[in-house]
This record gives structure tokens, sequence and C-alpha cells, in this order.
């Protein structure tokens, strides 16, 4: 029995109706006791449940960086992923789990001591702050921001009432075991349509078969208009080390503004902010200094109260920005990774337990596949879902400074309303960006 864990990676509003296979049955009264209105405190509280999203999304990080040739890499690849993405469907699981798996993916996710009822309340509060935020972002033109999780299972499986209930927006039925071909093509437009058409044909052929009982997706799709647009005309190629023997030409994108501006002397990093349009979004960059190998030294320190203390310790600076426009596009699949991060149980068909979903036994997860798009331009960017001991100064610059990315650096999608990492990534070679 085969379970399909599929992510794309943009930004996206659920939608779709559930379809009960126990529509007879009477619906468990309680679920969890996360039926209740959520109201505007929740909202805010929503944002200490994913407190543990930034590390774990650093972690997931790490792993992938590492995966994709790390320090011992003799062509450096970029890495682009959104862990948010992969937190939102992995939280999908835990609410499906009992168990030693419940518990599994709570330690996996950072949960801390947070009982299924809080997270399944506080994640439908956060959904909610994103649609309104979203639909207002919309109004004003400032930037796109939208997310959908789906949970496809095949007609015959025996759902939980309150599974289909409390989760009603993201639960669908298909008919895995007759039209496996047919489910497929329906699911990759799910993602097209939810991506903008930055993610097509996401499952290859033969992904889901007969045997497929569910397929759990999250689609992502972010875009933003720099607050301060870069002028086209400045735009000139420059020099980018790709290391300290290497080097190639990019196309810089240049401006001269006010932007908030940190060091990290934990991290050994200069620290960059980039607000989109409306500033509930923001990208940040983490530029060390150009010495081999700085990225993962960086990344050997970096976690996430390291993180938010060093984006608390910036100030707005008149500095000279510099930043390579580029795409770049990533398919990974994530299942070794997440087993690496101690994530077993779900893998596994007999330690599995996902029997808050389905009375039936045997559910379990074969595959993780993750698709992400990122592409930097003058005017903003587009998504669809890193040993030097230097003295960096920490004291307010007194002159104008210049932040010029020429070099390998790491950079965030970060969500200020949820302090949050949506997508993350490290820009190493030109020659490996499509």
């Amino acid at each position: 029995m085969r379970i399909l864990l599929a992510f794309a990676t943009l930004w996206v509003a659920a939608s779709g109706m559930a379809i009960s296979t126990n529509e007879t049955e009477a619906p468990e009264p309680e679920c969890f006791g996360a039926k209740q209105i959520i109201n505007t405190g929740e909202v805010t509280s929503a944002a200490e449940f994913y407190a543990g999203e930034v590390d774990f999304s650093i972690d997931l990080f790490k792993k992938v960086y590492a995966d994709n040739g790390g320090i011992k890499s003799k062509k450096p690849q970029n890495v682009f992923f959104s862990p948010f993405s992969v937190h939102s469907a992995l939280l999908l699981a835990y609410f499906g789990s009992a168990g030693e798996t419940q518990k599994n993916l709570g330690e996996v996710l950072r949960l801390g001591e947070t009982d299924k009822a809080t997270a399944i309340r506080s994640y439908k509060a956060t959904q909610m702050l994103h649609r309104l935020s979203s639909a207002a972002n919309l109004t004003s033109k400032s930037y796109d921001l939208e997310l959908a999780n789906k949970v496809f299972f095949d007609s015959t499986e025996p759902l939980s009432n309150c599974i289909t209930e409390v989760l009603s927006e993201e639960v669908e039925e298909m008919d895995f075991l007759k039209k496996s071909s047919e489910s497929l093509n329906m699911i990759n437009g799910w993602v097209n349509d939810k991506t903008k058409g930055k993610i097509e044909n996401f499952l290859e052929e033969g992904s889901i078969t007969s045997e497929t009982r569910m397929v759990l997706a999250n689609a992502a799709y972010f875009k933003g208009d720099w607050q301060s647009q870069f002028k086209p005309e400045r735009t000139k190629p420059t020099i980018f080390h790709i290391s300290p023997s290497e080097q190639t030409f990019v196309k810089m994108m240049y401006q001269k503004g006010q932007f908030r501006h940190g060091v990290s002397e934990e991290l050994m990093s200069y620290i960059l902010e980039l607000p989109y349009v409306g500033e509930d979004i923001s990208m940040f960059i983490l530029l060390p200094p150009f010495v081999e190998n700085a990225l993962d030294e960086v990344l050997s320190k970096l976690n996430g109260s390291i993180l938010k203390e060093a984006l608390r310790s910036m100030w707005k600076v008149d500095i000279e920005v510099g930043i390579p426009k580029f795409k770049i596009e990533a398919s990974m699949e994530l299942s070794k990774t997440l087993k690496n991060m101690g994530l077993e149980s779900i893998f596994d068909p007999i330690l599995a337990n996902m029997t808050d979903f389905s009375s039936s036994p045997g559910l379990y997860f074969d595959e993780l596949k993750h698709k992400a798009v990122v592409e930097l331009n003058e005017e903003g960017s587009e998504a669809a879902a890193a040993t030097a001991l230097i003295a960096l100064r920490s004291s307010r610059p007194l002159e104008r400074e210049k932040f010029i990315c020429n070099h390998p650096f790491i950079f965030m999608i970060y969500d200020n309303m949820v302090d949050s990492i949506l997508f993350m990534g490290a820009y190493r070679n030109p020659k490996s960006s499509v």
C-alpha cells in the first residue's frame, strides 16, 4: 500500500469541499476540541504556535544544502525550496496521526507541548490570517501570497468523520483504484492552478497507481514587488566569485537607498532586509565575507534564536545594494532527508499509525516530492512552493556602505506577520541557475 506525500512550492488559498465516506454516520461531537469558532486572539497566538517552524526550516535547509553539494562539492549548486510548504504538509500528516507516530511528527515539527486541538486551531487561525491578508493585498495590488493544502484520499478509504469535518477544506476524494491516471492529471492541474502555471506536471507518470491510498499535497505561491524597486538601466554585468579560484559574470541589479541593515558576529555575516510592498513580507539576505566555505560556517552556527536576534538587531542606513538577477528551479525527493532529521515512523509500513485519518490499517508514506521555483528581477520576485574569524562592526555605521552580493549568500522570503520562513535558498553559482 503506497502513499505519496507531495509538495509544490509557491503559495495559495485552500479550496475544495470534503466528501465523507461515512455520510450516514453522525460526526464525532468534539473532534479534538478544535471545532469552535476561531477568534482574533487565536490569530495572534498562532504566531507562538509557529515559533518552532523557523528551527525546523533551518534544520531542513542544512540537510537539503548538504545533499546538494555542501562543503565537499567541487561544483557548488544553488539551493531553493519552501520549508513552510514542507512544514504545512507534515502538519496535515500530524493531524491524521496517532500514538508514537504523532509524537515523532510533533518532535520533528518542533511543536513542543502543544496538543492536537491547539495545533489544529492555530493552523486554521493562520490559514484565516493569510486569507485575509492576501485578499487585502490583492485589492491594493501590493503582493500575491497564497497557500493551499489538500489531502486526496481514495474513495474506498474509511475516513474519520472528525477529520472530514475539521479539515473540510483540505480533504477530497478520488478514485485512485480505477482512475489513477485521471487522478494524477487532476492533482497536477490543481498544483498548476494554485501556482499560477509556475509548476507544471508536478507528479510524473506512474507516481499514482491503483495501490495509492492518499496523496498529501501543498501548493504555495508568492509574487511581490520590491518596496524600493531597482531601475533596469542600472543593471549591468558584474563579476561573481563562485570560489577563490573561479569567477563568472552575472547581471547585477543596483540601487542606493535606505534599508534595514545589520551584522551578526555569531553568524559572521552582514544582513540586509529588502521589504516587499506592504512590508508584511521581506527578503532577508545573509552575506558572509568572501572566504572559502563561508556558507558552510554560517550554517553550522545558524539556528532560530540566533536568526531572530540578528533580525531584531538591524537598523536603517543609507546603503548601496547589488543583487544578482536570477532564476532557480529545484526538484527534490525529501523522504531520506526527513529520515535523517529523525522522522522515521511515517515512512515505515509497520510503525506508521495514521488512524486519526482512517480506521483502515497499513497507511504509511512512500515518497515525499518537492519542487520549487524562484525568480528575482528589478521589479521584485516570484517564487512558486550555508572558518573565518572576522571582526564585524556592530555599532551604527557613520557613512554610506555597500552590500554587494558578488559571492555566495543565503536568502529567505520571510513572513513578518507569523515570523516564519516561507522560502529559503543559497545562491552559490550563476552557472547552475536556469
